[in-house]
């Protein structure tokens, strides 16, 4: 004997929700062939307790997600142009370092483009020789046990980015008002360094500041010095 057929049991208002909504999702032309349905819906207004029609709400959420990609759109486009002065700034470093004939010029041409080119308020070049051979004269490097103060700063190979404390602050640049720096390790074959580089603004080398650019600074630095260093390599 067959088994005679009924109707399903009635859907919790939980489920007809969702099964209404699961069929919109899967039927998006729903609306399409049944236009005489939106001019009888409508839905809570998003401010005030009044109700707008679908379609209104519709073009009201497209217009906020409009004007939330102009604005992500725009951020993008001053990341780029900021990336793009940035790397204008590099080349300039570059060239200047190239052209930078004595180690006398590059200890000059540093600090001098960067406060030029990258708006530094103050520079510090540190440098320390890692061979028993002695240093080059006229006071570039500082003793090993005067730069061992700085290892614990720049204990790594990545720069770090942040206020000082008030004694290295005042090691490095004086009497100059500086708010945060960015210390760049330098590694060299027999020698090791620190270049600092300070600002008045708290918030322009603050902790969470990416590193790239200034990792690639620390590179053409290294390589400038190193052709005036050779004979610390042991």
């Amino acid at each position: 004997m067959s088994t005679p057929l009924s109707l399903p049991a009635a859907l919790s208002a939980a489920d007809a929700e969702a099964a209404v909504a699961h069929f919109l999702a899967e039927h998006p032309d729903f609306f399409g062939r049944h236009l005489e349905l939106l001019a009888t819906l409508s839905v809570p207004h998003p401010v005030g307790g009044g109700a707008t029609s679908l379609v209104e709400r519709q073009l009201g959420l497209l217009r906020e997600q409009n004007a939330a990609l102009r604005t992500r759109l725009a951020e993008l486009v001053e990341v780029a142009r900021g990336n793009d002065r940035l790397a204008a700034r590099m080349q300039a470093l570059a060239l200047a370092l190239i052209e930078a004939r004595s180690l006398d010029e590059v200890l000059t041409v540093v600090p001098a483009t960067l406060r030029d080119e990258f708006s530094a308020d103050a520079c510090c070049l540190r440098l320390a020789a890692t061979a028993t051979v002695a240093p080059p004269a006229g006071g570039v490097f500082i003793d090993a046990t005067q730069f061992a103060r700085y290892q614990h700063a720049i204990d790594g190979v990545r720069p770090v980015c942040g206020p000082l404390d008030e004694a290295l602050a005042r090691d490095l640049f004086e009497t100059l008002p500086v708010a945060s720096a960015a210390l760049l390790p330098l590694r060299g074959g027999g020698w090791n360094g620190l270049l600092a580089i300070g600002s008045r603004d708290a918030a322009r080398f603050g902790p969470g500041l990416g590193t790239l650019f200034l990792s690639r600074i620390a590179a053409l630095v290294v390589q400038a010095l190193e052709p005036h260093l050779g004979p610390l390599q042991a």
